[in-house]
């Protein structure tokens, strides 16, 4: 059984390696976010909208990302996605 995967990318140019790196986990991405914009605040309009497709998703297991600190921009998102990690038992 494949696994499905959300992907998040605040600035992408590597789609093919993403694909392929879930392709070799046995991972299927099913929703893909990217967004171009600061994150030094929070409230980012993708990011928000990723956070809630995963609440509404709970058996979404991996959110998978080129780099960790595209998501931990301000304190306020960290936050809020380690919340949702801990309620959900998304895997690191």
């Amino acid at each position: 059984m494949t696994d499905s995967v959300v992907a998040y990318a605040r600035v992408s140019s590597k789609e093919q390696e993403r694909e392929q790196y879930a392709y070799e986990k046995g991972l299927k991405i099913v929703r893909e976010f990217q967004e171009a914009e600061s994150a030094k605040g929070a409230g980012r309009k993708v990011f928000n909208d990723m956070l809630a497709y995963l609440k509404a998703n709970p058996r979404i297991q991996y959110l998978l990302c080129e780099k960790t600190d595209r998501l931990s921009r301000n304190f306020k998102d960290i936050a809020t996605l380690d919340q949702l990690m801990n309620d959900q038992g998304l895997v690191e």
